[in-house]
């Protein structure tokens, strides 16, 4: 089961961790999302919220937990979503480094940190999480993949 226990939100989005414990379906992986990434985060989240506007009748929420605690710190995340066009059922979330390290570990997030740059690499997946907080399935690819999977939950 997925935890975000210790991640944070924007204050006016408060309400993120009892929207995931719900299991409203769709969540970004958390290795697809850095303020700092230019070429593929902007395009999997791109990706990740046109899928949620084809599902609006199953209203998916969306979770972007970023790899980046280092750069991507709680007091960014409501700049971060605003760049991203996140709707009101969208969130990004962070946390000190040793905790969001813990979460992508404890979720077996594939990452590697060049500790020079503090760049990352990543594959561009998406988790889709069921209604009981359980990872369902691991995509790679458009908005119409992403959709189909959460159909299939």
């Amino acid at each position: 089961m997925l935890n975000l226990a210790g991640l944070k939100t924007p204050p006016y989005k408060s309400q993120i961790h009892t929207l995931f414990r719900v299991g409203r379906g769709l969540q970004t992986a958390p290795e697809l999302k850095s303020a700092h990434c230019e070429t593929i985060c902007p395009l999997v989240v791109s990706d990740v919220l046109t899928a949620q506007r084809q599902l609006s009748d199953q209203a998916p929420a969306v979770v972007v937990v970023t790899l980046d605690p280092w750069r991507d710190t709680p007091s960014r995340l409501n700049a971060m979503a605003v760049d991203w066009k996140m709707g009101s059922d969208a969130h990004v979330v962070s946390g000190s480094p040793d905790v969001v390290e813990r979460t992508l570990n404890a979720w077996r997030v594939p990452r590697a940190r060049n500790e020079k740059t503090g760049d990352l690499s990543h594959p561009a997946i998406v988790y889709v999480v069921g209604p009981d907080g359980r990872i369902n399935y691991v995509v790679e690819g458009n908005a119409a993949t992403i959709a189909a999977a959460v159909r299939a939950l």
